[in-house]
């Protein structure tokens, strides 16, 4: 059973022309190599054969290829026993057991190896001669399999585990015991206390996976974390090949509140002591030996909800804190013994507390919380029924009363409100209360420097006020009803910034509020708008039956507060969405109530209290984006790092790419820039240093710069001095600022023109350099060493002469802030044409829709080529080649042509040789080559 097919070939190619895989769908689980790469441990190791070599996949039989583990043949203490095991985390369902044995010698000490999964075996490696790998069947569940094998070396080459993992409640916890420091009061038999948490639940002492403590007396193993942790329950495994026994009555504690006691059940291995209904949040796991016993601790772990947060998770707010009540039995059964930590319901046991007659009890919180419920322990050991009918109260406000259950043990009620303190009465007889756990939020509403101040009782009359009003500086935290409760009496409470109003309902008999005012501070916006108040008070925009608020985005609903004018009448709407103390309970973040009204004219109102916890979480939903930024008239919105970010308005390097097509515009202060240059390229700037742009690197010629100008259709020329030509003509800016540039005047101007429609500055520049004439070696004519080339037409193709090679080459198109599509990248921003691999350049169309008339300018620098390079190009034959009168075409050595002197002497027109060649000796004489 399987979800996919894999086919290797580690020697050779792989091809594939089909493969067909035939099955049909199963519900069983799939069989899997559940023991690759796990941890492993073994006996003792021989040969540098570590245990991890027989879970690494490989099926190698040669020890030397090094994938074969290697024991001793004696065990610790000489022990004649050898064992590997693989520790697979937790409990998986094993199938079978594949061994694969060395190959390359001893292949026989294999046999007689057991195979066990925890401590049951599965079954007995029979050697046969030649087989390599061997299956044992199992059908066994556990969290190790072992190879164990009696005087004689193990050596194993591979050992695949083949199961699944079994579904248990632990795969909705994580261990978190690896992630925290282990000490113990001592150390015994090597024990050290770090054992306990490296994974392995091995209940042989002698496997060396165990703590040992060392002392008799008060004995302790304690799990330090760095922070706070949430821990639902706590799992022990128990020493098993000795003295199992010793863990009856030990004792797991999350820091000082108590989990459980662990009750021995022989043949029982893994225990578990759980923490409270709601798990308990502290810093270490302390665990206290049995009295009089040594601790051992195969394994201990840490269980923890991954989706609990220490801030969302209730705590025991009442465990330790002072506590009171109006008498006590006996002078012994005192008001803390409620608060213990110990839910022992036989008041023997020394931990229930016990009035005489009639009376209260209560337990000082020392701040205020938002309680969600109380958990009270009854005591069962006699006298249950006298629980009946206990009022229990959270800050003066009623949260319920106790109908008695015969057998019930706990009895919850269900209290949101907030209060600094928890009062239980007993209006007719003894008050025993075994434990109070008083459950809430951990962090205190209350501060150091908050301040809780009651208002006025109010008059006895329908809506009459009671309100407190924060000092100057100071905002509303919270806001409670010490005297009065929903709907009976109050109509609830309002809230607005430093102030918190209870009404008094019609049936009332007058109302209190009290409140938690606190600094009013504000963070700065992540948004870069506003400052953001630590608290805000969110009502719905209109009145409603149906009302319904959430806090914005960063904000968390610390309290959502009831009121409605009619509440005494109208309430049964909303019958258990509203607490006594004027509380509705949020969902996902929203509160509401589907109806709070059955009258026409009925309505109410809900005021969320929001408390700022997240500004990256307000810049999320916010400010994802530069959309919901904010920046300054002077400044604009960039994103860094995935974040909007405010920068300075920076205007040199705009929609305009003033450094062109060669070179990148770098801004430089508010509205400066400069330019970094590809290589072959300059920063040039004009002579008032506003303009910077990329152009040809010079360092020959000498630089004139054409006057700067602005207007549309604008011609600006840069001039040659006397004695020099333009050797490379440019501008900055086409086709958005510039039309380009032509090569004018016979090559001394270089004219760079302006757009017709955009106004922008653009300048002419040429590279001037000097031009000399000589003696054309094909016709004796005058001709200089660089010629400019120019034609227009609205497809142009422009070359050079023979014998030259084509520089630069320019472009002017009057209509080129017109272009569009693939022309535009036939040229550049400084003007420039590129030229073909044939030494010419052109534009196949220049023409611009709607514009008939339409056409481009081309021109070029043409340099000559030097010596035979510029015969071979211009006059290649005599046919090419004018002499002088004196001198006629000859094909010198090189094989070009060359004019030379005609010489007359004393061979002319007469053959003086007859049948021989008459050889010139001088003007006058000659000789005969017979």
């Amino acid at each position: 059973v399987g979800g996919s097919v894999t086919i290797k070939q580690p020697h050779n190619y792989l091809t594939l022309c089909e493969v067909k895989v035939y099955g049909e769908k199963s519900e069983r689980n799939p069989l899997q190599n559940i023991a690759l790469n796990k941890k492993t441990s073994q006996s003792t190791i021989g040969w540098s054969g570590a245990s991890d070599r027989a879970v690494d996949g490989s099926v190698q039989g040669v020890y030397n290829r090094q994938s074969c583990t290697h024991t001793l043949n004696r065990g610790p203490q000489n022990s004649p026993l050898q064992w590997w095991m693989v520790h697979l985390e937790r409990d998986h369902y094993v199938d079978k057991v594949v061994i694969y044995n060395r190959a390359d010698c001893c292949s026989s000490r294999l046999n007689g190896a057991k195979v066990l999964v925890d401590e049951q075996e599965c079954g007995v490696v029979k050697y046969v001669a030649g087989q390599q790998a061997y299956v044992i069947g199992c059908g066994k569940t556990g969290s190790s399999v072992r190879v164990r094998l009696s005087n004689q070396y193990l050596t194993l080459c591979e050992v695949e585990v083949l199961g699944y993992r079994i579904k248990s409640e632990e795969d909705d916890y994580t261990n978190i015991a690896p992630n925290g420091k282990a000490t113990q009061d001592s150390t015994g038999w090597n024990g050290a206390p770090e054992r306990a948490i490296d994974g392995n639940t091995n209940g042989n002492y002698w496997s060396n996976s165990c703590s040992h403590n060392g002392d008799l007396k008060n004995g302790w193993w304690n799990l330090a974390f760095q922070s706070k942790k949430v821990i639902d329950h706590v799992v022990i495994w128990n020493r098993a090949d000795c003295c199992s026994g010793r863990i009856n009555g030990v004792k797991v504690y999350v820091d000082n509140q108590l989990c459980d006691t662990i009750e021995y059940d022989e043949g029982v291995r893994k225990y578990k002591a759980y923490c409270g209904t709601e798990g308990f949040i502290g810093k270490n796991v302390h665990i206290k030996a049995a009295p009089g016993q040594y601790l051992t601790l195969c394994e201990v772990e840490v269980m923890s909800d991954p989706k609990k947060s220490v801030d969302d998770t209730l705590v025991n707010l009442a465990l330790n804190k002072p506590s009171a009540q109006s008498s006590t039995w006996a002078g012994t059964a005192k008001s803390d013994r409620a608060v213990d930590g110990n839910t022992d319901s036989h008041y023997w046991g020394l931990s229930c507390s016990h009035t005489v007659g009639r009376g209260w009890w209560s337990v000082d919180l020392l701040k205020f919380y938002h309680i969600k419920k109380i958990v009270i322990t009854n005591r069962m050991d006699c006298c249950s029924s006298r629980i009946h009918g206990v009022q229990v109260y959270a800050g003066g406000v009623i949260c319920g009363t106790i109908s008695y259950k015969p057998g019930q043990i706990e009895y919850v009620l269900e209290c949101d409100a907030v209060a600094s303190a928890v009062e239980i009465v007993n209006p007719t007889t003894h008050l025993q209360l075994c434990e109070v756990e008083v459950y809430g939020l951990p962090d205190p509403i209350q501060d150091d420097d908050d301040n809780v101040i009651d208002g006025n009782e109010s008059e006895a009359s329908d809506d009459k006020q009671s309100i407190v009003q924060c000092p100057a500086g100071s905002t509303i935290k919270s806001c409670t009803l010490v005297k009065g409760n929903v709907p009976d009496s109050t109509d609830g409470i309002l809230v607005k910034p430093g102030q918190c109003t209870a009404y008094n309902g019609a049936k009332g008999k007058g109302t209190k509020a009290r409140a938690v005012c606190t600094a009013a501070t504000a963070e700065d916006n992540p948004c870069n708008g506003h400052k953001l108040d630590n608290y805000v008070y969110v009502t719905p925009e209109t009145n409603t039956k149906t009302p319904s608020v959430k806090c914005p985005p960063g904000y968390d609903m610390s309290a959502c507060l009831f009121h409605s004018w009619w509440a005494h009448v109208s309430l049964d709407a909303a019958k258990g969405k509203v607490s006594n103390n004027a509380l509705v309970t949020p969902v996902n973040g929203v509160c509401s109530l589907p109806k709070c009204s059955n009258l026409d004219k009925g309505f109410c109102t809900l005021t969320a209290i929001c408390q700022l916890v997240s500004l990256d979480d307000y810049a999320k939903a916010k400010c994802p984006t530069c959309d919901g930024y904010y920046c300054g008239e002077e400044e604009k919105c960039e994103m860094v790092e995935g974040k909007p970010t405010c920068k300075v308005q920076q205007t040199g390097c705009d929609d305009n790419d003033k450094c062109g097509t060669y070179g990148e515009c770098s801004p430089v202060g508010r509205s400066d820039y400069t330019c970094i240059c590809n290589e072959g390229y300059k920063l040039f700037e004009d002579k008032d240093k506003k303009v910077k742009t990329c152009i040809s690197r010079n360092t020959v010629w000498e630089v004139v710069e054409g006057d700067i100008v602005t207007d549309s259709d604008a011609k600006s020329t840069a001039e040659c001095p006397k004695g020099t030509k333009v050797m490379r003509c440019m501008t900055y800016g086409m086709p958005t600022a510039s039309d380009g540039v032509s090569i004018e005047n016979d090559g001394l101007s270089c004219v760079a023109q302006s757009s017709r429609s955009f106004e922008h500055t653009i300048q002419a520049i040429a590279y001037c350099g000097p031009v000399s004439t000589m003696k054309n070696p094909c016709n004796e004519f005058e001709i200089g060493s660089y010629e400019h080339r120019f034609v227009s037409s609205a497809s142009p193709v422009l070359s050079c002469p023979k014998g030259y090679v084509m520089q630069s080459c320019n472009i002017l198109h009057p209509w080129a802030e017109y272009l569009t599509g693939e022309i535009l990248e036939l040229f550049d921003s400084i003007g420039s044409v590129a030229i073909n691999d044939e030494g010419f350049c052109s534009i196949p169309n220049c023409a611009v829709e709607g514009k008939p008339e339409s056409f481009c300018r081309l021109s070029a620098v043409c340099q000559k080529l030097t010596g035979d390079e510029y015969v071979k190009e211009a006059c290649p034959t005599c046919e090419q080649v004018r002499c002088d009168d004196d001198e006629e075409c000859t094909i010198g050595d090189n094989g070009l042509p060359q004019c030379t002197e005609i010489i007359e002497g004393g061979c002319d027109d007469k053959d003086k040789c007859g049948m021989g060649n008459c050889k010139v000796v001088n003007v006058t004489d000659f000789t005969c080559v017979c």
